[in-house]
């Protein structure tokens, strides 16, 4: 790249920066993962992490049969997925989810999993390459270019609100209940 390019770089409008006054809370020293609060199939959807560590984006299977899906309508696409503790999960197939992340819309592919998660959704670097995003779990905020424009899309601060956490030595399980997973844009949530 020539030094007329580099400066005509410089001062476009749509690059991306993060500093310190777009910390969202008091504790720099925090190790919070990322989770989102996005719009899937008309439907609000808590408990999305976004994770540039995974090669794909997952879904559980609850989050599909609340979506107004069943397990046959899944992707013939099925594949074994090896999870953190080098265990194999068998995804049933994939599903395309159509997503709203602030002002763009996409489809998005998911493999399924029929797991308790701690999240709904897992976005990994499929969903960050497409959607162009870069991530900031120190920021707690996604930030894409769109028309010219840097938008920020703040991260998630209380994922699991309606939950309980059950901490162990060897897991973590969420009891949630199923208003707090996936809520209708038009209709107010049903607290169980």
């Amino acid at each position: 790249m020539n030094l007329q390019a580099m400066i005509t770089r410089l001062h476009t409008n749509d690059h991306i920066t993060f500093d310190h006054t777009t910390i969202p809370h008091n504790n720099p020293e925090h190790n919070l993962p990322l989770y989102l609060e996005v719009v899937a199939t008309r439907r609000k959807i808590k408990r999305v992490i976004v994770d540039g560590g995974f090669g794909l984006n997952i879904c559980t299977l609850k989050l599909v049969k609340q979506l107004g899906h069943s397990k046959i309508e899944l992707g013939a696409k099925t594949i074994t997925i090896t999870a953190y503790e080098n265990e194999e999960r068998d995804s049933p197939g994939t599903i395309v989810v159509p997503m709203e992340e602030g002002p763009t819309c996409h489809n998005t592919t998911f493999h399924v999993l029929d797991l308790d998660l701690p999240y709904n959704m897992l976005l990994g670097r499929p969903w960050i390459h497409v959607m162009q995003v870069i991530p900031s779990t120190f920021h707690q905020c996604i930030k894409l270019c769109h028309e010219g424009q840097v938008v920020t899309i703040l991260g998630d601060p209380e994922p699991f609100t309606h939950c309980r956490a059950l901490h162990s030595f060897s897991h973590v399980a969420y009891e949630c209940p199923s208003a707090d997973v996936v809520v209708p844009l038009q209709t107010e949530a049903i607290k169980n």
